[in-house]
């Protein structure tokens, strides 16, 4: 039994780089990915996990990742404990924990690239939509965000604010979650390739746990369920929710869910979508400017309104309540887990999204 134990392992372990070269070669073919796989074989399994797990009224992806970290933990500890009653050398020990790390590693990441993960090298957005492929300039960039300054200055005065005199959601945060779906069925009539199981996401169970971990948000391939931490202020909530949604219908590329998130949001009937779009759109847009003229950057940013002002730093001031190793732990993994996945900028491909922003700005000679 132990034998066959240590061959499964063996195998798991020797798949890991047979798996990497795999998805390396589905990369070169994103017509064929784009084709059988984002629009065949992933659309079909999203549908029906979302059929079962859609009527549970929590997260059961949360759920799922919680017992992951139990199994995990409870497997470490029992290693170590064999490890001093067996009186294993260190040596020997340290190589059996790796095989064990590196052979889950390699189930782990196996099914979350089935069920999921290769939609990382479908047909770009940019391709889908028709964007040029001119890289955008510093002109491009002042005037993209002069355009987001005036809508969020503008959207603004139309919502609802909290007694701090920030943001606030107008029908409450369940409202939000049910109704994000209603600008993806408005979009999709313009944008087919937005067409899917939409489903309703989960607000996490325990959102200040996440919130240590720097997360606003994480699609769960397991149970194809968008889950949401609604603990973050309101400004940038709907905007996240809907760019989980963007992984639940396929786009798992950080900017490209960020951008198609900013679509959904402008074109969504309700005010506070829109502004929350704007927003999220106006903040990745002014971090660009920044990095790259500084004078612009302050030049453009004393345009804001007091109320957009005051809702930036509500929300830099929740995200630096919880900054610390385990927000950095975090970054630094996904960041390796996204450049693994073809996206060359890591982390930051976020902020990637202004470059659509860009090509939108440019085809339709407006935003």
């Amino acid at each position: 039994m132990k034998n066959k134990k240590r061959n499964i392992k063996g195998i798991l372990v020797l798949f890991l780089p047979i798996q990497i070269l795999l998805y390396y070669i589905f990369s070169l073919f994103p017509n064929g990915v784009e084709a059988f796989y984002s629009n065949g074989f992933f659309s079909g399994l999203s549908y029906f996990l979302s059929s079962l797990t859609n009527p549970i009224p929590f997260s059961l992806g949360e759920v799922v990742v919680y017992l992951l970290f139990l199994f995990l933990l409870f497997s470490s500890v029992h290693f170590i404990r064999r490890i001093i009653r067996e009186k294993l050398p260190i040596r020997g020990g340290l190589i059996k924990a790796t095989i064990s790390i590196l052979s889950f590693t390699s189930l782990l990441y196996f099914f979350i690239m089935i069920m999921w993960g290769i939609n990382y090298f479908r047909l770009p957005y940019q391709n889908l939509a028709k964007y040029s492929e001119e890289k955008p300039s510093l002109e491009e960039l002042q005037s993209l965000c002069k355009i987001l300054i005036a809508k969020c200055n503008s959207l603004r005065t139309l919502t609802e604010e909290d007694d701090f005199g920030v943001f606030k959601i107008s029908k409450g945060h369940q409202n939000a979650l049910e109704e994000a779906k209603d600008g993806y069925v408005y979009l999709s009539k313009s944008l087919p390739f937005l067409k899917g199981s939409y489903g309703l996401p989960k607000k996490f169970i325990l959102p200040q746990i996440w919130s240590f971990f720097g997360t606003g948000g994480i699609y769960i391939p397991f149970t194809a369920e968008a889950n949401v931490n609604m603990d973050q202020p309101d400004p940038m909530l709907p905007s996240v929710i809907c760019h989980e949604m963007a992984h639940k219908v396929g786009f798992a590329a950080e900017d490209e869910a960020n951008f198609i998130s900013f679509l959904v949001c402008r074109t969504h009937p309700r005010k506070d979508f829109q502004y929350s779009g704007y927003f999220m759109a106006l903040n990745y847009s002014l971090r660009t400017l920044r990095a790259a003229d500084e004078k612009a950057y302050e030049e453009l940013r004393s345009q804001l309104s007091e109320k957009v002002e005051k809702d930036i730093k509500a929300h830099r001031a929740y995200w630096l309540k919880y900054s610390g190793v385990l927000m950095e732990f975090t970054s630094n993994f996904y960041s390796l887990f996204l450049k693994a996945n073809q996206q060359k900028e890591g982390i930051n491909s976020y902020s990637q999204m202004v470059n659509l922003l860009i090509g939108e700005m440019r085809k339709n000679k407006a935003l």
